[in-house]
Formats: structure tokens, C-alpha cells, sequence
């Protein structure tokens, strides 16, 4: 499943296809696992910069607009990050500097509530 929501978001990035990752997403449909999902766009943010994880956290809102992902699911998504913060260290060196503000924008878009302190 990990696979498959890795797949579905660099698909998004090379191809915009917002149409195409909803499908995709309800396809799979395993709301159970939409915290791996979230801890997954983090993690590919944290690998291919903020640019890119602004277009994937701009399609998460969309997500959650449309009710696929509830803001439960991407709390905890946000929460597991957080929790593992010190195993992704050796992947992603500045997770200390890129974190807080992955998570400050996720507050601004209504993703998380202003009161979450999973940091």
C-alpha cells in the first residue's frame, strides 16, 4: 500500500492530474490507511523539497475538501512523522528545520487546527 500512495503522488507531481490521484485514492479504498498516506506525502516533501510538497499538501486539502481524507487521518499522519521524527534523521537531515514549517503550512490550509501539538 505504501507502493501504491508513493506511486500516486509522484504521478501527481510529474503530471498535475488532481482527477487522476482522486480516482486513484478512492480506487485503493483503504481509509484506515490514510495516515501512511499523509506520513508518506511528508516524507516525499522532505526528499524532493517544499515546492513540491506544496503541490502535495494542495492536493491533500483537496482530499479532505471533498471528504476522502477526514482531518483526523491527517492529524495522525502529522503525528507519526512527528513521533519518528528522530529515525528520519538519517534520510533527511534537515527534518529539524523542515518539519515545523510543513506543519506550520498544513495549519494555514485548515489541514490541521491551530491548537495541534503534535511538534
Amino acid at each position: 500500500m505504501v507502493t501504491e500512495c508513493r506511486y500516486l503522488l509522484e504521478e501527481y507531481l510529474n503530471t498535475g492530474d488532481e482527477n487522476e490521484a482522486i480516482a486513484c485514492l478512492q480506487r485503493l479504498n483503504t481509509p484506515s490507511f490514510h495516515p501512511r498516506f499523509v506520513r508518506e506525502l511528508i516524507r516525499l516533501g522532505l526528499e524532493r523539497g517544499e515546492d513540491d510538497y506544496m503541490k502535495m499538501i494542495t492536493l491533500l486539502k483537496r482530499f479532505m475538501d471533498i471528504s476522502i481524507v477526514s482531518q483526523y487521518s491527517v492529524g495522525r499522519g502529522f503525528q507519526i512523522v512527528h513521533g519518528r521524527k528522530n529515525d528520519f534523521k538519517l534520510d533527511f537531515p534537515k527534518i529539524d528545520e523542515l518539519l515545523p514549517l510543513y506543519t506550520s503550512k498544513a495549519r494555514v490550509l485548515g489541514l490541521l487546527p491551530a491548537e495541534t501539538t503534535a511538534e
